[in-house]
């Protein structure tokens, strides 16, 4: 099961994520206590008068510059770790990405992340100055659709625009997959092969779409190694999650723990009015400590995000059996995934609570075979009493 060789890449990238996570406070915390966030503040402003644009634009322009400052100093900063992450996952043999393109698909990323969050953090500060005590609010609402939409619903709609997709050639195979996602009252519009083998060792499939329309995706990495039926169960664990609308739930829940973070920021902020250098909330000098707020809140929040996910997990894997009875293929399937993937057979409690949206295998494999076990005494004694 790999198990040993899985605890240790867990270790050493939890170790990262960690070491990343101490970084990121610690810039926040810098700028916020020696004074740089004025100087970026200042630096903005001035280039916004050089613009020569009316007070309204450059109060715009300067929220805009603030965020591209700080973001542009977080990912210099994130760089090592991420390229220790690739590199980890490279010695594992998870992924044949160079550390060059590694570091330009980080630009990639990064220029994406100044694309969409600039704007946001123009609105949320141009709220501060025309709804002082309910600016949060509109800033809660604001970020959960554009985080939503990209965590959340953007994958499922670009990863085939960004990564080389063609339809699966396996006729036999395909019409079962259309035929399973008929069971679960899903119309299919097509089943395609996802090319990533070639960077991501990785196996997965995703159903993108919406209401009772989707597009299967299979990767080519689990196309290639895994049998009709595997193939089969994995899918219709997915489906279970499109199926309940497991997506928008979390969707609604991550939003609630942002909308938290907007609200603590809103007590916080007025606190320190007058110290570091922030004269009003809307200051953008403040910018660090609203993401240091905004972002302590939901990491206080991720277990029970964690806990949301893996009893939907669960829920997920009691469909999926459901609708293929399968639970040999399901089993194996896990197994198989579990090696492949690297994922911990059996963490330890405090790592699934922390750190797991998934439960773990072992556990999964487990009620699978209670599932088995239990429909299989159903057909006994409905054959008895026949």
């Amino acid at each position: 099961m790999n198990e040993d060789k899985a605890a240790k890449y867990h270790r050493l990238r939890r170790r990262a994520s960690i070491f990343s996570l101490i970084t990121s406070v610690s810039m926040l915390l810098f700028l916020i206590g020696s004074g740089s966030n004025e100087i970026i503040r200042d630096f903005a402003q001035d280039f916004a008068a050089a613009l020569g644009a009316p007070s309204f634009i450059r109060s715009i322009a300067v929220a805009c510059l603030s965020a591209i400052a700080l973001i542009v100093l977080h990912e210099a900063l994130i760089l090592g770790p991420h390229l220790y992450t690739v590199n980890l996952e490279r010695r594992y043999g998870l992924t044949t990405v160079s550390l060059g393109v590694s570091v330009i698909d980080h630009l990639k990323a990064m220029i994406f992340t100044l694309l969409v969050t600039s704007p946001v953090v123009a609105s949320v500060y141009i709220a501060m100055r025309f709804w002082p005590s309910l600016w949060w609010l509109f800033a809660g609402i604001l970020c959960s659709l554009v985080m939503g939409g990209v965590m959340r619903i953007a994958p499922a709609v670009l990863l085939p625009r960004h990564t080389r997709f063609v339809p699966v050639g396996r006729h036999v195979l395909c019409q079962r997959l259309k035929d399973l996602s008929k069971r679960a009252g899903t119309t299919t519009l097509g089943v395609y092969e996802l090319r990533v083998g070639g960077r991501n060792r990785r196996a997965n499939a995703t159903v993108a779409g919406f209401g009772d329309t989707c597009s299967i995706f299979l990767s080519d990495t689990l196309i290639q190694n895994y049998s009709d039926d595997e193939i089969e169960v994995v899918l219709a664990h997915e489906l279970a999650h499109h199926l309940h609308g497991h997506i928008w739930f979390s969707l609604v829940c991550d939003s609630l723990v942002l909308l938290a973070g907007c609200f603590n920021a809103s007590v916080v902020l007025p606190i320190f009015v007058n110290h570091f250098g922030l004269q009003s909330i809307d200051d953008v000098s403040g910018l660090p400590l609203l993401v240091l707020v905004v972002g302590l809140t939901v990491l206080s929040g991720q277990p029970i995000i964690n806990l949301i996910s893996r009893y939907q997990e669960r829920l997920a894997d009691r469909k999926a059996l459901e609708m293929t009875r399968k639970p040999t293929a399901f089993i194996s399937a896990l197994r198989r995934l579990c090696a492949q993937n690297l994922a911990e057979y059996r963490p330890s409690r405090l790592n699934e609570v922390l750190f797991h949206a998934h439960p773990s295998v072992a556990h999964r494999i487990a009620e699978a075979q209670r599932w088995a076990k239990l429909e299989g005494q159903n057909v006994r004694n409905q054959a008895a009493a026949g």
